[in-house]
């Protein structure tokens, strides 16, 4: 590597054109202008991503075009990075993205190869930390909240990833794992409000979202519990995958769900994702991005199907009458969607 690794990528925000390279394999260098000319020219420098976070807001970026180019920020050695191109999210270019520009992905760390998969679908907790490892922050120093938390497998693997994070846990009963101090007792299904003293930078909803009588109620209860500009992480079973269209045509019934409940057993609130959508908005989250994860090998034997009915679901989403922009759709209804178990919505929390 030579001693200055240059990486520039440049794009206009919010009005304004925007410079980004590594410089000394050591920090960052981002150039801004005050309109989208070279005029006026400044120079931001940080050795991390929370010091050019608060650098930019500083010269008059807001907070949401701050966390934009924080994301776009490279990973400081060739060692743990490969440059590759990947478009954008369909969902977040219809929520206003500005910039198109390469992203930066880390390199496969072994330990999301042998991570646990705690109460959820296998994939989920590695799609996860995933995400997290991709936005390229400094996550040591920040504060999470999983909830429920069930047995803390997330918890585990998260404060294995992000050393020094602050990282809390809620359900009905403490998982042995878990300090005391950092875990709260809480009904979810009820207004909720726990470590009263502390605002999160992230919240967690594995797999618990189902659970809930009131989505809504929950959803509130969750973005109560985030910084403005906090992220909310919540996943739920895919329940429009062909071998769930299949099993319901002869059974009437879900994959993942009995068709007879006893009482004692949990009622399961079935929601499908352009729902669960409208209740994240309605709650007061901006939906960043839609990850479909957790396939089996014995899914694949769908593909020919999958195939045939996506043509058709494609030409139904492209002409529906929906006063709903066409790459929303197609975010919430993509071909993995007829095959993968499970997905993961990413929001932000809206500033009132």
């Amino acid at each position: 590597m030579t001693d200055k690794w240059k990486s520039t990528l440049t794009g206009i925000i919010e009005g304004r054109r925007v410079e980004i390279e590594i410089y000394d394999q050591s920090g960052y260098r981002v150039h801004t202008t005050l309109g989208a000319s070279d005029q006026g020219r400044q120079v931001i420098i940080g050795d991390s991503s929370d010091q050019i976070h608060k650098a930019l807001i500083s010269t008059g970026f807001s907070a949401e075009a701050a966390d934009e180019i924080v994301g776009l920020l490279p990973v400081k050695s060739c060692a743990q990075a490969e440059l590759r191109e990947k478009p954008r999210s369909p969902l977040s270019t219809a929520l206003g993205s500005r910039v198109n520009a390469t992203r930066y992905h880390t390199t496969q760390d072994p330990r999301l190869h042998s991570m646990s998969r705690g109460d959820t679908s296998r994939g989920v907790n590695k799609g996860i930390i995933e995400y997290l490892l991709e936005t390229r922050r400094d996550l040591t120093s920040s504060t999470m909240l999983d909830i429920p938390c069930g047995q803390g497998a997330l918890i585990s693997t998260l404060r294995s990833f992000f050393p020094g994070a602050d990282v809390r846990g809620c359900d009905l009963s403490k998982p042995d794992a878990l300090d005391a101090k950092d875990f709260s007792i809480v009904d979810a299904s009820k207004p909720f409000a726990v470590f009263p003293d502390k605002k999160f930078d992230y919240v967690f909803s594995v797999s618990g979202v189902m659970e809930f009588d009131n989505t809504l109620q929950y959803f509130e209860s969750c973005h109560h519990h985030l910084h403005d500009g906090g992220h909310f992480i919540v996943t739920n079973d895919n329940i429009v995958t062909i071998s769930d269209r299949l099993i319901y045509f002869w059974l009437g019934k879900l994959r993942n769900f009995s068709l007879f409940v006893l009482q004692d057993f949990c009622t399961w609130k079935v929601i499908p994702i352009h729902n669960m959508v409208r209740i994240l908005q309605d709650a007061g989250f901006r939906i960043q991005e839609i990850k479909y994860v957790s396939v089996k090998p014995k899914d694949w034997l769908m593909l020919p199907l999958a195939m045939l009915v996506y043509s058709v679901q494609t030409l139904y989403i492209q002409f529906n009458p929906a006063r709903m922009a066409l790459t929303e759709r197609r975010a919430m209804y993509p071909f993995k969607s007829l095959l993968y178990r499970h997905y993961i919505i990413v929001c932000e929390k809206i500033s009132a």
